[in-house]
């Protein structure tokens, strides 16, 4: 029996509300991608929305009915001038979070999520079809997805990391300052990688993915910001090199594991690399393996979207667990004490949404 004290017109009501946000965003990750609000964060004075397609190289028409779209969802401030033109500002307090420099949290980067993730809305549906394909590759997603997901790690990373994140590791930035080893597994797009390459130029990095679109992007980086003691390699963290073993002083996996067909391989493997007293910390959601338990967190209609659209079929797709992103702390923990680990720290990471497990090579 239903126990919500919902009523069907309140009900009726917040779906509008939520479709209508649904389409705000979409509109949100146009103006990032496009270039827009980085534009309209320089100017202190309202511009017409002439003004605003020629500085964006855009078409006006296009750029004024954005514009509609961002002023009725009290994103861009209107004004009308004494000649009856209509003007358009992008207030200050509202600037960090919708710029890729600006932002320091993921919010801004994962709107382009929604585009990308929508690409694949027909191959989803045909998944949960009886006799319809395991999952998706990770071929068919566009590099949208990259973008989205490398930008929010990076916008989070750039402001916690060193400061928040590392210092909840004992011994890690005094080990990083003298020089140390790192393999960062599964690196996406390098922000982890190249941060801890540029901070930490006594210490090597080795960052691998399987993707060649991410490995193309954290190369430029790695060119444009002239780091010479990180490599980028093409490899599966399943199948690590057996010359590996006993090699990394420290490990790090960032919201990874849970996509990968064997993430007890994986677990595994990076236990055989580290060395004797080395450690590993694996970054994941902060959430629990029960739903009923993840009904708390407002993020978790997030998780469990971005798990059935991405990282759930991804893995089904190679026969794999299908762990999905929402796997959970307690199973997290469960499956990381099976690859080896007997020294499992689990802490609230300071980044918005994560779990951070320090676990030591004994």
């Amino acid at each position: 029996m239903a126990s919500t004290t919902e009523t069907e017109d309140a009900f009726t009501k917040r779906m509008s509300q939520l479709v209508g946000d649904s389409h705000l965003c979409l509109s949100v990750a146009l103006g990032v991608q496009t270039g827009l609000f980085e534009k309209m964060a320089e100017w202190d004075e309202p511009k017409s929305s002439e003004e605003i397609a020629q500085a964006t190289e855009s078409k006006e028409r296009y750029v004024r009915e954005w514009l509609g779209a961002m002023v009725t969802g009290s994103i861009v401030e209107l004004s009308t001038d004494s000649s009856g033109v209509d003007r358009f500002l992008l207030p200050p307090c509202r600037r960090n979070a919708l710029t890729r420099a600006g932002a320091t949290d993921s919010s801004t980067h994962y709107s382009l999520a929604i585009p990308a993730l929508a690409e694949v809305f027909g191959k989803i549906v045909n998944c949960f079809k009886k006799d319809g394909p395991k999952g998706v590759s990770y071929s068919d997603y566009s590099d949208v997805l990259w973008i989205a997901l490398g930008g929010s790690t990076e916008a989070k990373y750039k402001k916690h990391l060193v400061a928040d994140v590392l210092p909840a590791v004992p011994g890690m930035t005094e080990a990083l300052e003298s020089g140390a080893s790192v393999l960062d597994i599964g690196c996406g797009t390098g922000a982890t990688s190249t941060l801890l390459a540029a901070a930490f130029p006594n210490s090597t990095v080795l960052a691998v993915d399987i993707s060649d679109k991410a490995l193309e992007i954290i190369q430029a980086k790695v060119l444009k910001q002239n780091l010479n003691n990180i490599t980028v390699a093409k490899q599966d963290a399943c199948k690590l090199p057996s010359d590996w073993a006993g090699k990394f002083d420290f490990v790090l996996a960032n919201d990874v594991v849970h996509d990968s067909a064997q993430p007890g391989d994986i677990l595994r493997c990076c236990y055989d690399v580290l060395k004797t007293d080395g450690t590993f910390v694996m970054n994941d959601i902060y959430t629990h393996s029960s739903m009923a338990k993840n009904i708390q967190f407002p993020y978790a209609p997030l998780v469990y979207n971005f798990s059935v659209f991405h990282c759930m079929p991804v893995s089904l797709n190679e026969d794999g667990m299908g762990l999905g992103t929402a796997w959970g702390i307690e199973k997290a923990e469960e499956m990381i004490r099976a690859a080896g680990f007997t020294e499992v720290q689990l802490t609230r990471c300071p980044t918005d949404m994560d779990a951070m497990f320090v676990c030591k090579k004994t």
